[in-house]
């Protein structure tokens, strides 16, 4: 969704969306986006509060998973005819994370909430809280703590420890 500037009358402009993206093979719908755009100066800033679906494979067990997220945020949009690109280095201070640089005519609304969207994915996405995984023939015997499965490749490396002291004795 694209919004030009010189369509943007007043200090706000209401705006409701819903799309859907694909993110690293993972379908992201966003089901419902309402917030505006107010303008300052030199600087416009986009409130709003978004609902959206991950569709995934659960981390521990594999099957498919349908993860909701709300989130709510603020952030600046600034034309890049503002913005001058010199080559030279720039050091970020700690508020320049919320801003984005636009295109001088128009502001491309898809790609900030594409863009905030992902930021709001979780690291560990499974099919519901209390998912265990499946259980496999590399848990087996495994005798760590209560509800702790060993990690995969620990394991892999201390039977090649176990297999080259063997050798070398």
């Amino acid at each position: 969704m694209e919004i030009y500037y010189d369509g943007i009358e007043g200090d706000r402009f209401d705006i409701t969306t819903a799309f859907s993206f694909e993110e690293n093979g993972e379908l992201i719908n966003i089901k419902n986006f309402t917030g505006a755009l107010f303008k300052t100066d030199k600087i416009y800033f986009l409130q709003g509060e978004m609902e959206f679906e991950l569709n995934c494979a659960c981390d521990r067990c594999a099957e498919p998973a349908v993860i909701n997220v709300k989130h709510t945020f603020e952030v600046g949009i600034e034309p890049e005819a503002d913005v001058k690109l010199t080559g030279a280095e720039y050091e970020m201070t700690d508020g320049d994370g919320d801003i984005y640089t636009t295109p001088p005519d128009y502001i491309d609304l898809s790609e900030i909430l594409r863009q905030e969207a992902v930021l709001q994915l979780p690291l560990k996405r499974l099919c519901r809280q209390d998912c265990e995984g499946e259980e496999t023939e590399e848990y087996a015997g495994y005798a760590g703590e209560a509800n702790e499965k060993p990690n995969l490749a620990l394991k892999s490396l201390s039977s090649l420890k176990q297999n080259f002291y063997r050798r070398n004795r």
